[in-house]
């Protein structure tokens, strides 16, 4: 079939049925992204003949004879679009970019054109600005591979030979799989090999990812003969071609002994296994009496990730017989660690690696594909492929924990507190995943954060038959902040104190002890800016010209905050290594880059250390050759862990370079300073750094476990509530964040950004419901309200002075404070208080059905 691609003419092999985005990928166009197959989300957009389509919906054969543009584009030059948003930093993981650059650059009514174009990471709003401002005079210093869609991701690199994984999945809740019969499968053309529970390992692990193995509780196999949630994959079919392998899943025979199941532990806790809890208290339990109390209960729903790269992995064995295997990870180290084990292989017969990942938000911080493709790749001896499509994100991974939460709290007539207590109960699903480790998370900080003489926490972790719950953005934060934070509201108005004073009365003050279950005697920084932030966020909420009539409108505001302690109490290990040759400096990590900014700043901190440019810095990462360990890019630990190793790496190289510039120059190596690229002793006397490896590589590393970091933040809204639809609308968004010392701005407020807006689709419509059956009721994008470009104001984004403080981590602790601002500002507009998210319209009570 003849076309034109980016100005040239080719010839466009298509399958019958086939969609134009799979058959240019085929041709190499991997810049065309596939992320839903339903044409929701736009990254696979292109121009064809003047105009977008979304190619993932586009029979292949209706690019007969049209021409077609990708983010490539047909010249070396990039499209002034792609200049703005290289430029302006309009992105962070990449993923969606080239899709974004093709919209843009096509005729279109503003923000109205980018309504089929969804990014997860950015919040849109730098997007929108970098779009809306040409670009600066000075040259980019990120790769312009990102905004052509040319940097490739996991599955845009595929070895000769590849065969194809497709993932039988049980349409059951809960049952014994009694027979499994593949024989009409392997006769079916094509097909290679069907892998069952007989061909798994029999040891039983977990998918959760973490530094201390010890934590995970192993309950799960490979493949197991026991369905403990509709969905669970049962069985792989190993194909030539992907047509092949899913044509032979309804070939496979299946008979179950099939159990009643329990599909929600939080309508039913007495029943549910207890999986996890922690029962703990401080102070003793014996209040005043007249105390002002206050209780509410809150429940947070079970919510997607919607990371728009899907889960993918692809294994080969080397010329060595080495298992390689390229996956979006967010945890190669201790991915491979496991496979390792499972597999009684050691760690240095397997490399992980992932470079650059589509999005994570803790959705990659598990063994979802890894696994299978490693055990199909070591019985075939080929390269071996497995990509889930984005029913299978929804149906089939994880989510986060949905939580049921009541914080109790009574305080003295003028407001200071006297007694808090925390309830909680997560439902964790078929299996316990990351269970003990976000109860404890989200058991910590809230209880943390406030003094009173009583503090006690009872909360359970609680298994069902229904989709497995994970790690998710703050790591079960957002659900206990909830509750506590609006129950801080109340405690503020039933003792007439406004939000910031309420809780200015309680906070924990500079330097006093965070009391909490998991790390009693950790202090407050004396020199944080929580109270900067609050006076920042209270400052910028009042009324303005935004404001909507209020004769239709009911407006009100909210606050909440939040504290965030990124690390585990026994560390999480890191390792940087650098070095210097003639040809420039090298630095390697093993942090994966998916938009959480960790490869910039890991430069940035190196450049700044040995005073060169950021673009003499070379840097190989999230891959597992490149050094001995690291636990991951998770809990902000990129920067705050990862990003203290580099700096302890450089300083080391530092030093050695001022030894040899001091040996070549004459003088005592504490007179050498090293700037603009040269050693620079006294009087002037300099040479180039690169001169200093002449005579072989300098090199240096370090590794640190991190000692753990807090950071606060303040999340406010001003919003209006229509008196009679109960629509709701966002006037005014704004936050402050105490992050230190923000080493690269423009990517610290979009990962600020990005936060809020995914907090803001919690609050209005996300939720992956689970049927009564036990089915995941969201199949695809289009049944799973995701915030839209221009939908929201821009959040104002306010950091506080940094005051020496080292950088603190951002990319996950803003979401927290998103739901309980915004539920206390829709209870200062109407009187009502939500019970649990979503929040709907038609939940909240119209001002004629008011009193």
């Amino acid at each position: 079939m003849r076309c034109t691609l980016n100005g040239h003419p080719v010839d466009l092999a298509a399958a019958p049925g086939e969609s134009l985005a799979t058959a240019l990928r085929k041709a190499g166009a991997t810049e065309v992204r596939l992320a839903c197959g339903t044409g929701d989300c736009g990254s696979c957009s292109v121009g064809m003949d003047g105009r977008v389509i979304h190619a993932c919906i586009t029979p292949a054969h209706r690019a007969k004879g049209c021409d077609i543009t990708t983010g490539l584009g047909p010249g070396a030059a990039l499209h002034d679009v792609q200049d703005r948003l290289l430029n302006g930093r309009g992105f962070q993981c990449g993923f969606c970019t080239a899709g974004f650059a093709v919209t843009a650059a096509h005729p279109g009514a503003g923000v109205e054109r980018f309504k089929g174009s969804l990014c997860r990471c950015t919040g849109y709003t730098a997007i929108a600005e970098a779009l809306d401002r040409p670009p600066p005079a000075a040259q980019a210093v990120d790769d312009p591979r990102i905004v052509t869609g040319a940097l490739p991701f996991c599955d845009d690199i595929q070895p000769d030979g590849l065969v194809h994984i497709k993932l039988l999945r049980a349409d059951v809740a809960r049952a014994r799989i009694t027979r499994i019969d593949a024989a009409r499968a392997l006769r079916h053309p094509g097909v290679i090999r069907v892998l069952t529970h007989e061909d798994a390992p029999a040891l039983r692990y977990s998918t959760a990812r973490h530094a201390h193995e010890e934590d995970s509780i192993p309950d799960l196999r490979l493949f197991d003969d026991a369905v403990r949630f509709h969905g669970q994959r049962i069985a792989a079919i190993v194909a030539e071609t992907e047509t092949a392998a899913t044509e032979a899943l309804a070939l496979v025979d299946v008979e179950y002994d099939i159990i009643p199941p329990m599909v929600s532990a939080l309508d039913r806790p007495d029943d549910a296994p207890e999986i996890c809890r922690i029962d703990w208290q401080q102070g003793i339990d014996c209040p005043p009496p007249d105390l002002r109390t206050v209780e509410l209960t809150m429940q947070s729903q079970r919510l997607q990730h919607v990371h728009l790269e899907p889960h993918v992995s692809i294994a080969r064995l080397d010329d060595d017989g080495r298992l390689d295997i390229r996956t979006s990870s967010q945890v190669p180290f201790l991915t491979r660690d496991l496979l390792a084990r499972l597999f009684g292989l050691p760690p240095d017969r397997l490399r992980l690696h992932a470079p650059r990942v589509g999005g994570g938000f803790g959705g990659k911080q598990e063994t979802l594909t890894e696994d299978v493709v490693a055990l199909a790749t070591l019985l075939t001896g080929r390269p071996t492929r497995l990509c889930l499509d984005r029913e299978e994100e929804f149906t089939a991974t994880t989510s986060r924990h949905p939580m049921r939460v009541t914080a109790r709290m009574a305080a003295t007539a003028d407001g200071h507190l006297q007694d808090l207590r925390l309830t909680a109960c997560a439902d964790t699903g078929a299996y316990a995943n990351h269970a003990p480790q976000v109860l404890a998370h989200a058991c910590h900080e809230p209880v943390g954060t406030y003094r009173a003489a009583f503090k006690s926490v009872t909360a359970r972790a609680l298994g069902s038959h229904s989709l497995p719950a994970g790690a998710f953005r703050s790591y079960g934060l957002a659900q206990t902040v909830l509750a506590v934070e609006c129950a801080m509201d109340a405690l503020g108005r039933a003792t007439g104190l406004d939000p910031v004073e309420i809780r200015r009365r309680n906070l924990v003050p500079p330097g006093g002890i965070l009391t909490t279950p998991v790390s009693d005697g950790r202090r407050r920084d004396d020199t944080d800016g929580l109270d900067w932030c609050l006076a920042a966020v209270a400052d910028s909420l009042g009324p303005g010209e935004d404001d909507p009539d209020p004769a239709d409108w009911r407006i009100g505001q909210g606050l909440a905050l939040s504290m965030i302690d990124t690390l585990e109490p026994r560390g999480h290990p890191s390792e940087a290594r650098i070095e210097l040759t003639p040809e420039g400096i090298r630095l390697r990590t093993g942090t994966v880059e998916f938009g959480n900014g960790a490869s910039r700043a890991h430069k940035l901190i190196a450049a700044e250390v040995l005073g060169v440019g950021e673009d003499r810095i070379t840097l190989w990462n999230g891959d597992t050759d490149a050094v001995g360990e690291d636990s991951g890019a998770f809990g902000s630990t990129g920067l705050v862990v990862a990003g203290q190793a580099v700096r302890n790496a450089a300083e080391n190289l530092a030093a050695r370079l001022r030894d040899l510039a001091a040996a070549r120059l004459g003088c005592p190596a504490a007179a050498i300073r090293l700037q603009a690229g040269q050693a620079v002793g006294p009087d002037d006397r300099r040479m180039a750094v690169v001169d200093l490896a002449q005579g072989g590589p300098v090199e240096s590393s370090a590794r640190v476990s991190g000692d753990g970091a807090i950071a606060w933040n303040v999340q406010g809204f001003r919003l209006a509530v229509h008196r009679v639809t109960s629509e709701i609308r966002v006037i005014r968004s704004v936050h402050a964040a105490d992050a230190g010392r923000v080493i690269d701005p423009v990517q610290c407020r979009g990962q600020v950004s990005g936060s809020i807006i995914q907090g803001l689709g919690a609050c209005l419509g996300e939720d992956l419901r689970i049927a009564p059956d036990g089915r995941a009721e969201i199949r695809g994008l289009r049944d799973y309200p995701l915030p839209q470009m221009g939908e929201f104001p821009a959040t104002r984004i306010h950091f506080a002075p940094a005051r020496a403080r080292p950088p603190l981590p951002m990319s996950e602790s803003p979401i927290a404070t998103v739901a309980p601002a915004f539920c206390n500002a829709i209870f200062d507009a109407t009187g009502w208080r939500a019970s649990a998210l979503p929040v709907r319209p038609w939940h909240i009570p119209a001002a004629s059905e008011e009193g």
